[in-house]
């Protein structure tokens, strides 16, 4: 079974492990519609950007290894 949040590339709710199935995560296509969608979504951002010991030093890197200028929304996307 796959965590909440994703399904399974064959669309099963259950499946056999190291069958080649995969967990997708679901996506919400007219999420910046939704007030809670969008809520969620930053919020499951920031639990995965804490873990991130030297936040600057790490967007300095994405930024000089990138060929265009990039937005604040390019970087975090």
């Amino acid at each position: 079974m796959c965590v909440p949040g994703f399904r399974s590339s064959s669309n099963q709710d259950r499946f056999i492990t190291n069958d080649g199935t995969v967990c997708i995560e679901n996506v919400n296509a007219n999420c910046h519609l939704d007030n809670v969608c969008i809520a969620a979504n930053i919020n499951k951002t920031l639990t995965k950007i804490r873990s991130i010991k030297e936040p600057v030093a790490l967007l300095q890197e994405v930024y000089r290894n990138s060929v265009t200028d990039l937005s604040p929304t390019d970087i975090i996307t």
